[in-house]
C-alpha cells in the first residue's frame, strides 16, 4: 500500500473514531465544547448575557422538541459557534457546508463506493437535514434565505445550527464546525472562546430522574387528588406513546403475571420497546421479578387499574396528540422523476351561488336563486308576469380539489420491529384524523402480502387493524407492490397514490430469481394505470429505490433515521402534489 493510501486509511479511521466518541458522549445527555468556540448537544442551550463564555445546557429540554415540535427525543443535534457580534453571510456558510458534506462522504466511504447518483442523493439528503441561522438569514443548507434580524436591532453573536444527522454520520459535525469557523474568519470576525458549560434542569433540584418521563405520585396522603390523577395520566400516556399504542400497552400490562409469562415474552419479541418499558417499571417498583416471570406490586396494580378506568380518556388524548403533529410543507425528495400528474377534478359547490359571467358560463345553474332574482326584478319593475333574463341567472361556483386515495405498502419484515412499524401506524392514523382522503394498508412479510385495511375513512376499523401488525420474516417486496396494484385496480379510486415504506433490500422473488427485477416490473405498471408512486427508504438505505422510482415514474425519499414527523411531512407533500418534478 502506498504511503498516501496509508495516510488516507489512517485519517478515515480517525474521523470514524471521533464520530463514535461524540455519539457516545451525546448519548449520556450531556454537551461538549468542540474546539474552543463551539458547543454541541442534543438539548436546548444558550449563553446568558451576564455570563459571557458560559453556556447553560437544559438537560430536560430536547432540541428537536423545542425547535421543531418533534414527538421523539434525540433526533436533532444543537450546535452553536460563538463569535463577536456581527452579520455572518448565510449563503457563503451554506455553500461551504454543502461542499464539505460531499467531500466528507467521498473521504469516509471512498469515491468509488457508491454510484454517482446515489452519492449525490445522499449528499442532498444530509444537506437538507442541516438548518442554519445567522443575523442575515436562515434555512437549510440547500435553501438558505434572507430573514429579518432579531427584535430591537440586536446582532447575533453566534451561528445557530440544528442538524438531524443519522448516527453513522455524526463525524460530519466536525466538518460543519470547521467550515463555520472558516466562514466567520473569512469575514475578519473574531471567534469567542467558551470557557465553561453548565448542565441544568428545569425540573426542581430535589426531583428524581423519572424513567417514564414524568413524576408518578403513589402516596395519596396529603396529595391533592387532581395531582395524583394528572401524574398517573401522564405516565400512562408517555408509556403508550413509547410502545406505539394504548392497546399494546394494555395487553402488555395484562400479561404481567407468572401464569402469562410466555404471552409477555411473545409481546416483547414483537414490540422491543416493551423491554425498555419493563426496565422502567422495575426502577419505579411497579413490578418485581419472580422465578417464573413478573408480578405487579401494590403500586403497579394501582396504575394498571387506573388504565382500565380511564382508557377512553387516554385514547382521546393520544388521538389529539397524533392530530396535532405539526406538518411542515416542502419535504424534499432524494430523487425527482417525471411522475404521473394528479387528477384535477372539478366539483361544484351547490350550497352557494354567484352571478353568471363569461368565465363561469358553463357552470350549473342555481335554479332557486335564479327564480328568486327574476321575481324580485319583476316586482320592482312592475312587469306583471315572471320573466327570466340573462342578468337574473345565478350559477354554482367551482370548488377545485383533487381527492387522494392513499395506499400504503408497508414492509413488515423482521427488521421493521419497534419504532419503524410504530411510525407507519402513526402516519396512517394521522392521515385519517387530519384529511378527508381514504387510506388503505398493504403489508408484506415472509413470502406473501396481505391487504390489512381496504380504502376507508373509518378510524376505529383502521386503528384496530394497525394494532395487529406483527413484523417478522423476509422481505417479499414485489409481492407487496403487486398486491397494492391489485387493490387499486379493484377499488378504482379517483386519484390513487401508492406509497412504499421499506427498510431493506427485497430478498424474496415473485416470478423470477431476481427479487429486485420483479419489483421493477411491477412498478412499470403504475404509469399505465395512472397511479402516482413514491418510495420511502428507511435506514439502511436501499440502493434499488432510484431504480424503482424511475420504473414507476415517481419520487423516492431516503430517510436514515425513523421519525414520525418526517414521515408525516413526506406523506403530506406527496398527497398535496407539491413535490417538484423534473422530466
Amino acid at each position: 500500500m502506498k504511503k498516501a493510501d496509508q495516510q488516507n486509511v489512517y485519517q478515515r479511521s480517525r474521523v470514524i473514531t471521533l464520530g463514535k466518541a461524540l455519539a457516545e458522549h451525546l448519548e449520556c445527555g450531556k454537551g461538549i465544547i468542540l474546539g474552543s468556540c463551539s458547543v454541541v448537544s442534543r438539548n436546548f442551550h444558550f449563553e446568558p448575557r451576564d455570563a459571557e463564555g458560559t453556556v447553560i445546557i437544559y438537560t430536560d429540554r430536547d432540541a428537536g422538541k423545542v425547535f421543531f415540535n418533534m414527538v421523539e427525543d434525540n433526533q436533532v443535534i444543537h450546535i452553536d459557534v460563538y463569535h463577536q457580534p456581527a452579520e455572518i453571510n448565510i449563503f457563503d456558510l451554506a455553500n461551504r457546508i454543502l461542499v464539505s458534506t460531499a467531500e466528507y462522504l467521498d473521504f469516509i466511504e471512498g469515491k468509488e463506493e457508491r454510484l454517482s447518483i446515489e452519492r449525490e442523493a445522499l449528499t442532498l439528503n444530509l444537506a437538507q437535514r442541516i438548518h442554519l441561522r445567522t443575523a442575515t438569514g436562515e434555512g437549510t443548507v440547500l435553501k438558505p434565505f434572507k430573514a429579518p434580524g432579531l427584535p430591537g436591532g440586536t446582532i447575533m453573536s453566534h451561528v445557530h445550527i440544528l442538524a438531524r444527522l443519522p448516527q453513522k454520520h455524526l463525524g460530519l459535525i466536525y466538518s460543519i464546525v470547521d467550515q463555520t469557523e472558516k466562514a466567520i474568519l473569512y469575514q475578519d470576525i473574531k471567534l469567542r472562546q467558551v470557557s465553561n458549560i453548565v448542565h441544568h434542569s428545569t425540573i426542581r433540584a430535589n426531583s428524581e430522574n423519572f424513567p417514564l418521563g414524568v413524576p408518578v405520585t403513589f402516596n395519596k396522603t396529603g396529595t391533592p387528588p387532581e395531582v395524583v390523577f394528572q401524574n398517573y395520566f401522564q405516565a400512562l400516556y408517555s408509556a403508550a406513546v413509547q410502545v406505539g399504542s394504548l392497546e399494546i400497552l394494555a395487553k402488555f400490562l395484562g400479561s404481567i403475571s407468572p401464569a402469562k409469562f410466555l404471552t409477555m415474552k411473545v409481546l416483547m419479541k414483537t414490540h422491543p420497546s416493551l423491554g425498555v418499558l419493563l426496565k422502567d417499571m422495575k426502577k419505579l417498583n411497579l413490578v418485581i421479578g419472580k422465578p417464573m416471570g413478573y408480578s405487579f406490586t401494590a403500586r403497579g396494580c394501582e396504575l394498571n387499574h387506573f388504565l382500565h378506568r380511564h382508557q377512553k380518556e387516554l385514547a382521546a388524548q393520544i388521538r389529539k396528540a397524533i392530530r396535532q403533529i405539526p406538518v411542515k410543507s416542502g419535504a424534499t425528495p432524494s430523487g425527482y422523476r417525471a411522475r404521473c400528474p394528479a387528477k384535477e377534478l372539478i366539483n361544484y359547490n351547490y350550497k352557494k351561488s354567484v352571478n353568471r359571467s363569461e368565465t363561469n358560463s358553463s357552470n350549473p345553474i342555481a335554479v332557486p336563486e335564479t327564480v328568486i332574482n327574476a321575481a324580485k326584478r319583476s316586482y320592482l319593475e312592475n312587469s306583471g308576469a315572471l320573466h327570466i333574463s340573462n342578468r337574473d341567472i345565478m350559477v354554482c361556483p367551482k370548488k377545485s380539489r383533487a381527492p387522494v386515495d392513499i395506499c400504503i405498502v408497508a414492509d413488515c419484515s423482521g427488521s421493521m420491529k419497534g419504532a419503524k412499524i410504530s411510525a407507519v401506524r402513526w402516519v396512517a392514523e394521522h392521515l385519517l384524523l387530519t384529511t378527508r382522503d381514504k387510506v388503505a394498508l398493504v403489508s408484506f412479510q415472509e413470502r406473501d402480502a396481505a391487504v390489512n385495511i381496504e380504502f376507508t375513512r373509518n378510524y376505529s376499523y383502521m386503528h384496530s387493524s394497525l394494532n395487529n401488525l406483527a413484523p417478522h420474516g423476509l422481505t417479499p417486496l414485489a409481492k407487496g407492490l403487486e398486491t397494492g396494484l391489485t387493490l387499486i385496480r379493484q377499488s378504482r379510486p379517483k386519484n390513487p397514490l401508492l406509497v412504499l415504506i421499506t427498510d431493506g433490500r427485497p430478498n424474496t422473488p415473485l416470478v423470477s430469481l431476481d427479487p429486485v427485477a420483479d419489483a421493477v416490473n411491477i412498478c412499470r405498471s403504475f404509469p399505465k394505470n395512472k397511479i402516482r408512486f413514491t418510495a420511502v427508504g428507511i435506514d439502511p438505505l436501499g440502493e434499488f429505490l432510484p431504480t424503482l422510482a424511475e420504473a414507476g415514474k415517481g419520487t423516492y425519499y431516503l430517510v436514515e433515521d425513523i421519525d414520525r414527523s418526517s414521515l408525516i411531512n413526506i406523506m403530506h407533500s406527496e398527497r398535496q402534489g407539491i413535490s417538484k418534478t423534473k422530466s
